[in-house]
C-alpha cells in the first residue's frame, strides 16, 4: 500500500505462494499421491473382477463336463453301461478324482444325519443309482462290440448281472425294449459257455 501524488491510498494485491495459482510443493506432493493410490485402487478392482469371471467360468466348464457324462434315455433296444460306485483308481481321470473327494465329503456331512448316511451316492448325471452301482442307458442302436466300446469310454462296462434282483432292476429301467445288450458272450473257445466280461462263468441256477 502506497500513496500517490494526491494523497489516495493504492493498494497494491500480491498472491500468495501455494494459492491455487501456483500450487506449492506440498500440494503437487499430495496431489500425485492420492492419483497414484487412485491407479492402484481401479488395478485391483479390475484383477478382482478377472478372478470373478475365471471363478464362474471354470464352475461352468466343470458343470459341462459332468453333464456330458452320459445322455438319458430308456427305449427301444438299448445297451446298458454300469459302473461300481467306488473311488477313482489310479488311471482315473481328475474329474473322476473331483467326484469321488466330493463323494467323500457328502457323505461324511450325511453319515451325521444317522441312517441316511449309510446310503450316501453319487453317480454322474443322468445315471440311475442302484444299491452301489451306477446305470446308464442309451437309446441308440449298437452292436455288442460297439456298446462294450461306448461304455469303455464312460469309463464303466457293460452291465453284469449278478443274481435275480439285479436282473428285475434292468428289466424295470428298460420298459419294452425287445434287447438290450449286457456283459455277456459266449467263450471263444468252444462257442457253448457264456462268460461274463471279467472272465466268470455264467451262473445259470438263479
Amino acid at each position: 500500500m502506497m500513496e500517490d501524488e494526491d494523497g489516495y491510498m493504492v493498494l497494491n494485491f500480491r498472491p500468495k505462494r501455494g494459492g491455487l495459482g501456483d500450487p506449492s510443493p506440498e500440494g503437487k506432493k499430495a496431489l500425485s499421491q492420492i492419483l497414484r493410490w487412485h491407479k492402484i485402487s481401479l488395478w485391483i478392482g479390475w484383477v478382482n473382477i478377472i478372478l470373478v469371471v475365471t471363478v464362474i467360468m471354470l464352475g461352468v466348464w466343470v458343470s459341462q463336463l459332468i453333464s456330458e457324462r452320459g445322455e438319458n434315455g430308456i427305449d427301444s433296444q438299448q445297451d446298458c453301461c454300469s459302473r461300481t460306485n467306488t473311488s477313482t483308481g489310479e488311471g482315473g481321470s481328475r474329474l473322476d478324482a473331483f467326484r469321488s473327494q466330493l463323494r467323500e465329503i457328502l457323505c461324511l456331512q450325511n453319515q451325521s444325519g444317522g441312517a441316511e448316511g449309510s446310503r450316501c451316492k453319487l453317480c454322474p448325471a443322468n445315471w440311475l443309482q442302484n444299491r452301489s452301482k451306477c446305470y446308464w442307458v442309451t437309446r441308440e442302436l449298437k452292436t455288442w462290440h460297439a456298446s462294450r466300446d461306448d461304455c469303455s469310454t464312460k469309463k464303466s462296462q457293460l452291465v453284469m448281472i449278478q443274481d435275480r434282483e439285479g436282473m428285475e432292476y434292468i428289466k424295470g429301467i428298460t420298459p419294452g425294449s425287445s434287447s438290450v445288450w449286457i456283459g455277456l458272450s459266449a467263450s471263444s473257445s468252444s462257442g457253448k459257455e457264456w462268460i461274463w466280461l471279467n472272465g466268470s462263468q455264467f451262473d445259470q441256477t438263479w
